[in-house]
Parts: structure tokens; C-alpha cells; sequence
């Protein structure tokens, strides 16, 4: 695992989320084509790029782990975790339930990240329902992952 890298995507949450600010893009852009009135046009056409650049972000939210240590890609910002700051990895439910329980990969770190954070950081991008196949979900498999490049090192 050592110099190799692994991309965990929870896809189908990305293309619903990317398919409605694609709506909104589209809808604010017909808009700005329609719209006569220079300042409406020009708010229109900011709001328009807004939701571009917002369907660009959640297509680019991922977890990746590689051999420097783990970097969770979400929305707004890239948090990096470095491999000394993790003392281990379990796969259990994740903090809130649904109808469903939830599972994700749970970091136990060594210290915390920032100044009076948590010692435990659970990657929520990535959480799944519980398969009745171990190893087939995205929150398994990373969870696996992590496992094995933690062990590399």
C-alpha cells in the first residue's frame, strides 16, 4: 500500500446533489437570457456561476488515502489528516440515525487536529447502511484501507 493512493466517493449522493444544482444553473442561466434589466441580469448571472461552482465541489467531495496520510475532499474545505496523528480505525454507527443505522469508517486519533477538537473523527462523507456482504460498501472498504496503509507505515 506504500506510495499508492485510494479515492472513496459516495457517488450516489454526489450526482443527486450535483443533478439539483445543475437545475438550479440551468434555471438561473435562462434567467440571465431572458432577464432585460442590467443589475437582475447581473445578480442572475453571479448566482448562476455560484451554483456552478457548487456542482463542481460536491462532484469533487472524497475521501483519499494515500501515503502521506488522509485527505477528506468535502464541500467547502480540505482537512488533511496526517498518518502520525492516527492511532487507529474501527468501522461502527455512525453519530446520527435515519430510518436505517448508518456505518462509517472512525479515525481514533493521537491528538486532536486543532486546538480543543475531538479525538475521534468519523468520516460521515462516506458512511453507508450496513451490507449483509462484508466488504462491499464504500465505508467498509475504506475503512479497510485505512486499516492496511496504518499498518503499512
Amino acid at each position: 500500500m506504500k506510495g499508492s493512493r485510494r479515492t472513496f466517493r459516495p457517488w450516489l449522493w454526489n450526482l443527486l446533489l450535483a443533478a439539483i444544482t445543475v437545475m438550479f444553473t440551468g434555471v438561473l442561466a435562462g434567467i440571465v437570457v431572458v432577464e432585460e434589466a442590467p443589475v437582475a441580469k447581473a445578480v442572475y448571472a453571479l448566482l448562476a456561476v455560484g451554483a456552478a461552482v457548487l456542482t463542481v465541489r460536491v462532484l469533487g467531495q472524497r475521501v483519499v488515502v494515500g501515503p502521506e496520510g488522509i485527505a477528506v475532499h468535502d464541500l467547502w474545505r480540505t482537512r488533511r489528516i496526517p498518518w502520525d496523528a492516527v492511532a487507529d480505525v474501527s468501522y461502527q454507527r455512525a453519530g446520527e440515525r435515519l430510518l436505517r443505522p448508518t456505518w462509517a469508517p472512525v479515525l481514533r486519533l493521537r491528538r486532536p487536529l486543532a486546538e480543543g477538537g475531538p479525538i475521534e473523527f468519523e468520516l460521515e462523507m462516506i458512511r453507508s447502511f450496513r451490507s449483509r456482504t462484508p466488504g462491499q460498501t464504500v465505508a467498509e472498504r475504506a475503512a479497510g484501507a485505512i486499516r492496511q496503509a496504518l499498518a503499512a507505515r
